[in-house]
């Protein structure tokens, strides 16, 4: 579940992120023009999915433990997305590649 929630904030951040109209890349790819043409969509989404994330931090740490790590979550998640984007070293399919193996260890250890 906590790897869910961390993939949560990651989407809700890029989803906030790339329907910003400072975001400026030159290439883009299918979402990235996805959220530009759609911002409001986007921003909503995205501000869907840090809620959702928020609540279930809440809901398994508490709420003044689970407020910390939500926060800590979004501001490191948050720093990645606006340090590795704009090199391109992360896609679609490595963060899939990710969060599966990350997802698999949880479970295995959980």
């Amino acid at each position: 579940m906590v790897s869910f929630t961390l993939f949560c904030i990651l989407g809700g951040f890029y989803l906030s992120y790339c329907s910003s109209k400072k975001m400026k890349i030159p290439t883009a790819s299918r979402l990235e023009q996805w959220c530009a043409k759609n911002a409001m969509t986007g921003r909503v989404l995205g501000l869907f999915l840090l809620v959702l994330s928020a609540g279930l931090t809440l809901a398994r740490f508490g709420p003044g433990a689970g407020f910390l790590v939500f926060i800590i979550s979004l501001m490191t998640l948050g720093s990645l997305i606006i340090l590795v984007r704009p090199l391109r070293i992360l896609n679609g399919i490595s963060l899939l590649g990710i969060f599966a193996l990350v997802f698999l260890a949880e479970i295995g250890l959980g």
